[in-house]
């Protein structure tokens, strides 16, 4: 009977680091994961899914924004909310540009500033 581990032996020639990620761990423990993985980028693969996550503010702004063409979202992920009509969630190209400019003023630094202070102090009454 084998353990697994003769598996991770001989996937030592990819770089990788063997580190236990409990579920909301890039909520709770942000930097300090890719610190102990010594990367800005940590891959996450399992037999259902794989996802990169990149500690690095100006690549997110790349893929997000200024590439948006180059790495589309998946829109068929958000067919549950496609009936109740076209908007920046489910569209992409052109159509989500023009979604994206109705509801940008509602995201502004001032605007999220505005809120987190008002939240404050309600919770604090």
């Amino acid at each position: 009977m084998t353990d697994g581990f003769e598996l991770l032996t001989f996937l030592d020639i990819l770089p990788h680091t063997a580190i236990a990620f409990p579920r909301g761990w890039h909520w709770v423990q942000r930097r300090t994961c890719f610190q102990r993985c010594g990367a800005d980028v940590i891959s996450i693969v399992t037999p259902w899914s794989y996802a990169l996550h990149v500690r690095d503010a100006r690549v997110v702004k790349e893929v997000t924004v200024l590439r948006r063409e180059a790495f589309p979202k998946p829109v068929f992920l958000y067919a549950a909310i496609a009936p109740f009509g076209r908007q920046v969630v489910v569209s992409e190209g052109e159509e989500w540009r023009r979604h994206r400019k109705v509801v940008s003023g509602g995201f502004s630094e001032g605007n999220h500033r505005m809120v987190f202070v008002e939240t404050r102090r309600l919770a604090e009454e």
